[in-house]
């Protein structure tokens, strides 16, 4: 199965190592699933990974960054093509844009921040 995951979902697993998220992104690491990126969402990871106020380690972000460049399907996605599409909060752009063009399932804890009606297929809950 193809995921986009949302940034909630690795920053969640971070902070509980013993949630979902975490169990989640244990089995994405694994393998388990096929992860879709494009660079806008890498370049998230990377920018809310190392925030301040989340403290985590260096290592550990440099692993995960590095593991998504070296392990996932990485795509280009003309955002122009999906103007149209109301999503709540633009940054979530990004994750709606790629999950929708590669029909990725997409992994997120703010289900509330992207149209349902039209992602209820892609949209996997955790919570």
């Amino acid at each position: 199965m193809q995921v986009v995951i949302d940034t909630n979902i690795i920053v969640s697993a971070l902070i509980n190592p013993s949630g979902a998220c975490f169990m989640f992104l244990d089995r994405v690491l694994s393998g388990t699933y096929d992860v879709v990126v494009s660079e806008p969402i890498m370049v998230e990871y990377n920018e809310v990974l190392r925030r301040p106020r989340f403290g985590f380690d260096e290592e550990d972000i440099e692993f995960l960054v590095d593991w998504f460049y070296s392990n996932a399907l990485m795509v280009e996605v003309n955002e122009d093509d999906y103007k149209t599409d109301a999503v709540i909060d633009e940054k979530d752009m990004p994750f709606y844009i790629t999950a929708k063009a590669t029909k990725s399932r997409l992994v997120t804890g703010n289900v509330k921040h992207y149209p349902v009606e039209e992602m209820r297929t892609m949209i996997w809950e955790l919570f």
